[in-house]
């Protein structure tokens, strides 16, 4: 678009009348500037108008030229601002499951840590229960080795595991136990049993030794 301009007054006619009247003319001097400014300002109005009407027409014709610009710019505006709307209610939610997924795992910590501490209860009350049943059950293992197997260095091993479930049933506060109660004629049984059998190991041994041992045959 071309910057407006406006033409420049000519004033080459007032000075000729200048000359004119100081040459001797009749008309005054004054009332001809007067008369041929007016003339010149009509002349500046109009140019004026003219130049002023063709900026307005040119700004009218800008304006039809860009509306579809602007219109095309406020429907992406628009558009920006629903994609925005849409992202806030989308963290929104996120957040909202973060905080939900963060409680789950709150309780999940918890409830491990009480699992862990049931199986660490379990365990050492299991162990508990592996002790004592070992201390207080008469095996068949044990009933074999007491009764039956030869008496030498490894049968003392046997007797000392009998005594310490003889020892184990003993005590006042296992007694009350049913199971103790099961378990004490058994053992006791067992003690007999292994009095018996080394009583007769030591008088076979005694009698071998009283027996005369007899010399070499003289021929």
């Amino acid at each position: 678009m071309e910057e407006p301009g406006f033409e420049p007054l000519d004033f080459s006619d007032l000075q000729q009348l200048l000359e004119a009247q100081a040459e001797g003319g009749a008309q005054d001097p004054v009332a001809a500037a007067l008369e041929l400014g007016v003339a010149e300002t009509k002349k500046v109005a109009t140019n004026i108008d003219s130049q002023l009407m063709l900026l307005e027409e040119e700004s009218v014709d800008d304006y039809v030229a860009s509306f579809d610009f602007f219109q095309d710019l406020h429907q992406e505006i628009q558009a920006t601002d629903s994609v925005l709307e849409k992202m806030e209610r989308m963290l929104g939610t996120f957040q909202s499951d973060l905080s939900g997924i963060s409680e789950e795992i709150r309780m999940l910590q918890g409830s491990s840590l009480q699992m862990n501490l049931k199986l660490q209860n379990r365990r050492a009350l299991q162990s508990l229960m592996s002790d004592y049943v070992s201390s207080v059950v008469v095996s068949p293992q044990l009933v074999r080795q007491i009764c039956e197997e030869e008496i030498n260095e490894a049968y003392l091993g046997y007797l000392s595991e009998l005594n310490k479930k003889l020892d184990h049933v003993k005590q006042q506060e296992m007694q009350r136990l049913p199971s103790c109660a099961q378990s004490a004629p058994e053992l006791e049984k067992l003690r007999t049993k292994a009095v018996a059998r080394i009583k007769d190991f030591l008088l076979q041994k005694v009698n071998s030794l009283k027996k005369p041992k007899r010399g070499p045959r003289v021929e």
